[in-house]
């Protein structure tokens, strides 16, 4: 959230206006992710009080008439003239910036809506990651011996060849799953170490550095290990059960995930070969080909940008694409709210990592049909490396910062 957002939601709250709970919740985020910006907002807090209160010490009187002052936490009164236009839907007033916005609700309200923090003294630490799936993919890295890598591939396949055995079988690390990795493809995915060494061809995007994310205030997202990468050819299908009893309880429905009512956050990192499209796919799947959801380079869209679909019936649907290639790399950040019917996807693509982003700062939302999960499988038939797979109830849950070295 941007600062003048943030405190045009101060603005509107201490004029009365009923926040959303989506924009209570973001505020509140805000105001605790760093020092500054709690003491940002509590200057305008005590700004608006000193302000009201000098006002009414000098009888002047506000924008919008006395009854600003007289009446506290009503909305400020209609200008003359202006009737209906002066409000929304719902019959409330318009929001618009105010740069002072002077108030008449009072502190108390303030602190509730900003959970009680009005008397924060310290710094407050970053807020801790705790997702109930992790997946760091902090294996050994792939042998490329005798693959004839780095020289020029046939068709995206170095001397024609890529494993048709082995890839993630039996690898186990990470946390809240109930098995190992399994492949169930023609050929098979790897675990990459370097891919600045391994490029496969000449125009391969990944050669220029390991997959990772910095927002646009220099923030890092955390990261470890090294990264999976998907077959070149045609094609891998690499998935792993859940352990669903390590996912909060108001998450589960039976022996799956997503219950109406919960909602599910999910992050990873990825980069293609390149942004081709024309039925070029790399996805990682929740849910199962009759009912689910794909991210990653669609099957459906002719273009190679980052997308999202839902699945029903082996097929893509509601197929959405943003601006960014599928050739460059990406923090993908995905809010999936389970409803009765059809579920709510939100997506935001490189999102900043200090605060919760809002549903405006999205790539899309879309709805994708009603489904439950209990693994999750990556598909492709156009190499692509994917990273940092994590599940949570929070974005700060799957958007974790890295340590100060």
């Amino acid at each position: 959230m941007e600062p003048r957002e943030a405190l045009e939601l101060v603005d509107a709250h201490l004029d009365g206006e009923e926040l959303s709970e989506e924009e209570a919740a973001a505020l509140s985020d805000w105001i605790k992710e760093d020092p500054q910006q709690a003491d940002d907002a509590f200057r305008r807090i005590f700004l608006h009080t000193y302000l009201r209160r000098r006002m009414q010490t000098l009888a002047i009187e506000p924008p919008g008439g006395p009854d600003l002052l007289e009446t506290p936490g009503e909305h400020p009164p209609m200008l003359p003239g202006k009737g209906d236009a002066n409000r929304n839907q719902s019959g409330k007033p318009r929001r618009s910036w105010r740069p002072l916005g002077f108030a008449a609700a009072g502190i108390g309200i303030v602190g509730v809506v900003l959970g009680g923090m009005l008397f924060w003294q310290s710094p407050a630490p970053p807020v801790e990651s705790s997702p109930f799936v992790y997946e760091p993919f902090d294996y050994p890295g792939f042998n490329y011996e005798g693959f004839g890598f780095p020289e020029v591939p046939v068709e995206g396949i170095p001397n024609g060849i890529w494993p048709t055995v082995g890839g993630l079988t039996g690898l186990d690390g990470g946390k809240g799953f109930a098995a190992p990795w399994q492949e169930n493809g023609p050929l098979v995915a790897v675990i990459e170490s370097d891919p600045m060494a391994h490029p496969l061809g000449r125009v391969d995007l990944r050669q220029f550095g390991r997959l990772r994310f910095v927002d646009t205030h220099d923030v890092s997202l955390d990261t470890q290990g090294n990264q999976m990468r998907t077959c070149a050819g045609h094609a891998s299908d690499s998935f792993r059960k859940l352990d669903i009893d390590a996912a909060p309880e108001n998450l589960r429905d039976g022996d799956q995930l997503g219950a109406d009512g919960g909602t599910v956050w999910l992050s990873f990192l990825a980069q293609s070969y390149d942004g081709a499209g024309d039925h070029r796919y790399a996805v990682l799947q929740l849910g199962s080909d009759d009912a689910g959801l794909h991210f990653g380079k669609l099957d459906a869209m002719p273009t190679g940008n980052w997308g999202i679909a839902g699945l029903l019936n082996g097929r893509e649907v509601n197929a959405r694409s943003g601006q960014k290639s599928s050739g460059e790399s990406v923090f993908v950040v995905m809010r999936i709210d389970f409803r009765p019917g059809m579920e709510l996807a939100t997506v935001w693509l490189d999102p900043d990592l200090d605060h919760t982003p809002t549903a405006s700062t999205s790539m899309c939302q879309v709805q994708v049909p009603d489904f439950r999960f209990d693994r999750l499988t990556i598909k492709a038939r156009y190499s692509t490396d994917f990273d940092e797979l994590r599940l949570g109830e929070t974005f700060f849950d799957v958007a974790p910062r890295a340590k100060p070295q």
